[in-house]
């Protein structure tokens, strides 16, 4: 059975604002997706400068996956959000005590979204890093 965070959210949502209609359904997908391009854009522009963090984010929104998981609400934006969140941590914040428990978090929270592929990833991001 897959995890249930991103039902969890949409029920949050639902009983928030007392409706079952689609788009409280689909809002948790939805911000992860956005979530996500603000990421993308910022992991982007440290590496790669700020013209291509724009075409990087263009071509995401251009895609065809991407619309699709955040318009049917499925579990693999939010893993790839909180994955791109714990490598923005890893990336662009200081050194200090609280950031390997962040990211752990964080990670702990992608892999209640998805299993274990979010840490794994995670995992290939600081080899290769």
């Amino acid at each position: 059975m897959k995890p249930t965070v991103i039902r969890s959210l949409a029920g949050g949502v639902c009983r928030l604002f007392d409706t079952t209609a689609a788009w409280a359904i689909k809002l948790p997908a939805l911000l992860a997706g956005g979530l996500l391009l603000c990421l993308l854009y910022q992991l982007t522009r440290h590496y790669l400068g700020q013209p291509a963090a724009f075409f990087a984010c263009l071509a995401c929104i251009a895609s065809h996956h991407f619309t699709k998981l955040i318009w049917f609400a499925r579990t693999d934006m939010l893993m790839t959000a909180t994955l791109f969140a714990a490598i923005y941590i890893y990336v662009c914040s200081r050194p200090a005590w609280w950031k390997a428990s962040l990211i752990g978090g964080v990670l702990g929270l992608s892999f209640l979204a998805k299993g274990p592929v979010g840490p794994c990833l995670f995992g290939i991001f600081l080899l290769v890093d």
